[in-house]
């Protein structure tokens, strides 16, 4: 298992490229943070645009995993950062180290 895989599945996650951000042309007006582990959105979406794009870049992140043959287990923790003062951020956390997107 190659944990330096978890490098490049953190870029594809914000890769604008990759996806069409929700936010591609303005920026969320309030912080939100995606638990690709647990699928958690926080704050709670309403069933809006931002749900329904994340829940696939979830299923996305879950599928990578198996690809590159990452037990979920060893995953600490991956989240996605959406902040109005920034571009979106993920940062994978797995058995000890820490994998960002770049910035």
């Amino acid at each position: 298992m190659k944990l330096s895989k978890l490098r490049g599945i953190a870029n594809n996650a914000v890769q604008p490229g990759a996806w069409s951000f929700p936010f591609s042309s303005v920026k969320p007006p309030y912080a939100i943070e995606v638990n690709l582990v647990t699928g958690r959105i926080t704050p709670e979406p309403q069933g809006d645009d931002v749900e329904a794009h994340y829940k696939k870049v979830i299923a996305w992140f879950h599928e990578s995993l198996k690809r590159e043959g990452i037990p979920l287990s060893v995953i600490e923790k991956a989240v996605i950062h959406l902040r109005r003062e920034t571009s979106p951020a993920c940062t994978i956390i797995a058995r000890g180290k820490t994998f960002s997107s770049k910035e």
